[in-house]
């Protein structure tokens, strides 16, 4: 069974903006006000909602043929004031992403695991809506079967890359990014081949 045909990865992130951006347009005259007094800084919390898919790349001799859908829960506490200055003045973000669903898929099947991963985020430009940000973090995976195929059921992820976050008018920010995402089990068996995947992931999020 293939989840991720070449067609359905190219219009992915149409399908996703269609998904999300309905969120963000519920909005009346009080939501707006709150968006003006929520901004990204320091001490405040950020609750968000994940989709991602990922296929393999042929880099570091990773698996080929290997792809995942994910579907995620975010939690962030900004745990900075803005730093550095020009161009790299930014707030940093410490968060969690708990991934209750993960399907993955490979050339012989498709199994079902849950993920809890820790990410460190950076956005920069704290004054603007549109906020660019990268982030890097890493975590562990335990699948139905093993994965790869007869290898291990548990393995670690680590993980990083960069996109960005747009502010909406109901308050809620939306958010695309892409990811280098690497995923073995370490020294958990002798044959580690691990997977190594490319990434898209879109959310929604809100400043509490």
């Amino acid at each position: 069974m293939h989840l991720f045909s070449q067609s359905s990865k190219h219009v992915f992130a149409i399908l996703a903006v269609t998904v999300f951006l309905p969120f963000g347009g519920i909005a009346n005259a009080q939501e707006r006000e709150q968006f003006n007094q929520k901004p990204i800084e320091k001490g405040r919390t950020e609750l968000g909602l994940l989709i991602g898919v990922g296929h393999a790349m042929d880099i570091w001799g990773g698996l080929p043929d290997n792809g995942f859908l994910t579907l995620g829960l975010d939690i962030g506490y900004v745990a900075t004031h803005p730093i550095f200055g020009g161009p790299c003045r930014g707030n940093l973000v410490l968060g969690a992403e708990l991934y209750p669903a993960i399907f993955f898929r490979e050339p012989q099947r498709t199994t079902y695991g849950a993920s809890a991963a820790t990410i460190v985020r950076y956005y920069f430009a704290p004054d603007s809506r549109v906020r660019p940000f990268i982030s890097a973090g890493g975590g562990v995976v335990v699948s139905a079967n093993p994965i790869p195929h007869d290898i291990s059921r548990v393995n670690f992820t680590p993980q990083g890359g960069g996109g960005v976050s747009v502010a909406l008018a109901s308050g809620a920010r939306f958010s695309v990014e892409y990811r280098i995402h690497h995923m073995s089990d370490g020294v958990l068996t002798d044959y580690n081949p691990g997977a190594n995947s490319s990434e898209v992931q879109v959310g929604i999020s809100w400043i509490r």
